[in-house]
């Protein structure tokens, strides 16, 4: 009755999710051995992440993934609570023994970026083969992903005034770069004369 209302509640961090799944799951199990009564002996039993999957609206392999996060180091659980990391990048992660979970945790500190689903899963399929390592870790955390290169966005609206409206964005971005080459070198030339 507990993880039924706190699972039916509006906003559920996914630790808390997952610790609901848990405990569900594994009072399930618990009863699992005993048979129901008046049921057939033949009858067949679904699985558990089955069931829990028809009881809760959710697929089965979301099920497992919610599972899974209950093998992350507190600190990490934390990282995916503040949606600093994905659900699936937290998934990956917790195939890692703890020792290298917390060696993910100082790259990401020091690093201040967060692996990528891609790294994840190379992380995971490393350690299943025993051959990740702090060093490996910290080469594969160095590498700048393209969704961590800063980007400056101008919504549509503010440059309209300044371009017809079967200008492409292509075009525009062109523009703009010209505009900005043109000032620099407008200035050098203004700091060459200055210094006659």
């Amino acid at each position: 009755m507990v993880v039924d209302s706190n699972l039916h509640r509006e906003r559920i961090l996914p630790s808390e999710r997952a610790r609901a799944y848990k405990m569900w799951y594994d009072a399930k199990k618990r009863t699992a051995g005993r048979p129901p009564k008046n049921v057939s002996q033949l009858e067949t039993n679904i699985r558990t992440d089955e069931e829990m999957a028809v009881e809760f609206g959710e697929s089965r392999a979301q099920i497992q993934r919610y599972l899974r996060l209950n093998e992350l180091i507190p600190e990490l659980l934390d990282l995916v609570d503040e949606d600093r990391i994905a659900l699936s990048v937290g998934v990956e992660l917790s195939y890692l023994p703890d020792e290298l979970q917390y060696i993910v945790l100082g790259q990401i500190e020091e690093l201040d970026c967060t692996p990528s689903y891609a790294q994840a899963n190379h992380m995971h399929k490393e350690a299943a083969a025993g051959t990740l390592t702090e060093a490996r870790i910290s080469e594969m955390m160095s590498h700048e992903k393209p969704n961590q290169k800063e980007k400056i966005t101008i919504p549509m609206e503010k440059l309209s005034a300044y371009f017809r409206k079967d200008t492409t964005p292509k075009d525009i971005e062109a523009y703009i770069l010209k505009l900005l080459e043109d000032d620099r070198i407008r200035k050098r030339k203004a700091r060459d004369r200055d210094a006659r």
